[in-house]
């Protein structure tokens, strides 16, 4: 759910997962590349609804999706990544997350139990972690969370606001962890809630769409912006 025709012709668009349909065990990617997902053991494959156009939910215990690590999801000097998402429990929980937690380790946005939404990248294997500050997001409503990076650095954004940002960026480590929704690789920090749509880009978005974005998507969700 989430998206319409006008949002997935950004330019850069490298996934772009609406869950307007139940396509268990496989998860298509409706953009442009076709980075499809997967999850062929039947206990973590999440549950899918068609409340709110069509979402997801993923059980916090071994529910996740994975893609893989195609070369269009290999981001280094910029990227977007968006998600729709509804939780009321707060724990340290991945969205989106290329990290295994060992040697291969490039990026992540995830809920903090105490810090709210945040991001992590790595370059020359040093994190650099950015949080957006909010208290009120496990409270089981729909958020959008977003993050973008580039040299600028990054910005995070809740709602279609601006929260925070980090310094000057540089290239961030590309390497071999499989993109993933909903853990860590190392089959840690499932989610626990539900996921109403997924995007990433592989350039840094303005402040301004991802505020169009939110405006646009929003009412699916029950929301006036």
């Amino acid at each position: 759910s989430g998206f319409t025709e006008s949002f997935d012709t950004y330019s850069d668009l490298a996934l772009w997962m609406p869950f307007t349909s139940d396509e268990t065990p496989d998860y298509i990617d409706k953009g442009p590349i076709g980075n499809d997902g997967s999850q062929t053991t039947a206990a973590s494959q999440p549950t899918w609804s068609s409340a709110d156009g069509g979402v997801y939910d993923f059980d916090g215990v071994d529910d996740y999706v994975t893609i893989g690590n195609p070369s269009s999801v290999q981001f280094t000097t910029a990227f977007t990544l968006i998600s729709w998402v509804s939780s009321g429990t707060a724990t340290d929980q991945r969205i989106i997350s290329k990290d295994d937690a060992s040697s291969n380790r490039s990026y992540a946005d995830f809920l903090s139990s105490i810090r709210g939404y945040g991001v992590v990248v790595w370059r020359s294997g040093s994190a650099e972690v950015l949080y957006s500050n909010d208290t009120n997001i496990f409270n089981g409503a729909w958020h959008q969370f977003a993050t973008t990076y580039d040299s600028g650095g990054l910005t995070v954004y809740v709602d279609g606001s601006q929260r925070n940002t980090s310094a000057t960026g540089t290239a961030i480590d590309n390497d071999s962890a499989n993109l993933e929704i909903g853990r860590r690789q190392d089959s840690a920090q499932y989610f626990d809630g539900t996921l109403g749509s997924v995007s990433l880009y592989s350039s840094a978005l303005t402040a301004a769409q991802i505020g169009a974005i939110y405006t646009n998507t929003a009412p699916t969700y029950g929301i006036s912006p």
